[in-house]
Order: C-alpha cells, then sequence, then structure tokens
C-alpha cells in the first residue's frame, strides 16, 4: 500500500524544510520528492532505495560533521520511508534482496566516508546535558544545551568546529593567527562530547580566549561562522574570507 512509504517521505521532506538550510538540503528535498512519487506508483524497489540511500547518506554527513537535530528526524523519516516501500512490495524475493544489498552498501560506503573525513573520533552525536561551566589556562570553558541558544556571543562572532574536521583546523589557524585572544570571535566545539579535544586542539594552535561547547550546530555542516550581525558562513572558504575582512 503506497500510503505508508508517502507518509514518511512527506514527512522527510517537512523536517528538511523546517530545520535549517545547508548543502544537503535540496537534495534532501529532491530525493523525498522522487521518493514520493515512486511509491504513488508503486515502483517500491526504487522507493526503498531512495529511502535508504538518504538515511545512510545523512547519517554519514552527520557523523562527519556534526549532529543536527532536524537533518537526524529527516534520517528516521526517510529509513521509515523505505522500511514502509519493502513491507508494501508484494515481490519479496528479488526485489527486497536487491534492495537489502543496495542498502548495505549505502550505509557501508556511508560509513567509509564518515571515517575518512572525521577521522577515528568522529563528530558523535550526544544528548542534551544541563549547563556546566569551569576553567582552564587561558580561558573559560562552558557546555550549553539550551534550545533557543544565542547566535552571537557578547557581540563576538561565533565560529563552530569539531576537533576532527581538517577544514576547520585551517579555518582555525587564521582566524588564531589574526586574532588569538578571540576578542571578536569565539569557538564553538560540537558536539559537548568532543570539548576537550576542541579545547586541546585550540590550545595547541595558540588560542588563548573562552571556549564554548554545544549540542549541535545551526546549520549542515562545520566550519560555520555566526557574525555578530547575525549573517552565516558555511565551509572554510566563506568563513576565511570573513576572517579576513574583519579580524
Amino acid at each position: 500500500m503506497p500510503g505508508i512509504p508517502v507518509v514518511f517521505f512527506l514527512a522527510a521532506g517537512a523536517a528538511l524544510l523546517v530545520g535549517p538550510k545547508g548543502l544537503l538540503t535540496w537534495p534532501g528535498l529532491a530525493a523525498a520528492a522522487a521518493g514520493t512519487l515512486f511509491s504513488v506508483r508503486n515502483k517500491y524497489f526504487w522507493a526503498a532505495v531512495i529511502g535508504a540511500g538518504s538515511a545512510a547518506v545523512s547519517i554519514a554527513a552527520q557523523t562527519a560533521f556534526g549532529f543536527c537535530a532536524w537533518c537526524g528526524l529527516a534520517a528516521g523519516f526517510f529509513a521509515a520511508a523505505g522500511l514502509g516501500a519493502v513491507a508494501a512490495s508484494g515481490n519479496l524475493p528479488r526485489r527486497l534482496g536487491a534492495a537489502a544489498l543496495v542498502l548495505a552498501a549505502a550505509v557501508a560506503v556511508g560509513s567509509f566516508l564518515a571515517y575518512a573525513v572525521a577521522g577515528p573520533g568522529g563528530a558523535r552525536a550526544v544528548q542534551p546535558l544541563p549547563a556546566v561551566a569551569g576553567t582552564a589556562a587561558g580561558g573559560s570553558v562552558t557546555t550549553t544545551a539550551e534550545a533557543d541558544r544565542p547566535s552571537t556571543s557578547g557581540g563576538k562572532a561565533v565560529l563552530y568546529i569539531s576537533p576532527w574536521c581538517p577544514n576547520c583546523e585551517r579555518a582555525l589557524r587564521v582566524f588564531i593567527g589574526r586574532d588569538p585572544a578571540g576578542t571578536k570571535w569565539e569557538p564553538v566545539v560540537v558536539p559537548q562530547s568532543d570539548l576537550r579535544a576542541g579545547e586541546e586542539k585550540l590550545r595547541a594552535l595558540g588560542y588563548t580566549g573562552d571556549v564554548r561547547a554545544e549540542v549541535s550546530v545551526p546549520a549542515e555542516g562545520v566550519p560555520y561562522l555566526r557574525s555578530a550581525d547575525g549573517r552565516g558562513f558555511l565551509g572554510a572558504t566563506r568563513c576565511l574570507e570573513w576572517a579576513r575582512s574583519n579580524l
């Protein structure tokens, strides 16, 4: 019955529309639309492939670049849509066997890419924790789990980074080289579980200011910069353009 996968594909599209926009938002919406179309036309094999593949790509991206609540919800809906397509298919043997192989391949490739990009530590998803604060040599360290966190910190730009992200280190070297005390910007490590590794990397690069950690990044990847006037810059190239003009 096409209704089950259609509902989940539409839900995945809705989650992507409501959540923060990034590089994978429009491909994800296209996948949701294609999955809906295949489901309506009873093309359950391709609906299952799209559902499983989209979920695998989303999980791999979040493993590499940081947890995103809406992205995680969309990934769950895509996976449910794929399973719904499997359940709705009346021809189980050959088609579902192929779908299972596609799913296994997608997960294997996605996991490999995530490991290659993120490194052994990964960017693990964590549950929200109560806000705590401490001090470290050269500056304070703070973690927060506020859902409606401020986009800037005391009039400073906020740079979201992961300690396992090569492009983050590339951006950090320039930011720290121009403003090692963080007078005009502040790093935020995501997710919270990587705070210690993130602080160690920042100190090793010469940063002496404050460090914060949050559950997730308000975009679909890192590095991500939120300037004091509320503008967003995703990716090392755009972050570095801002740094060279403002630091």
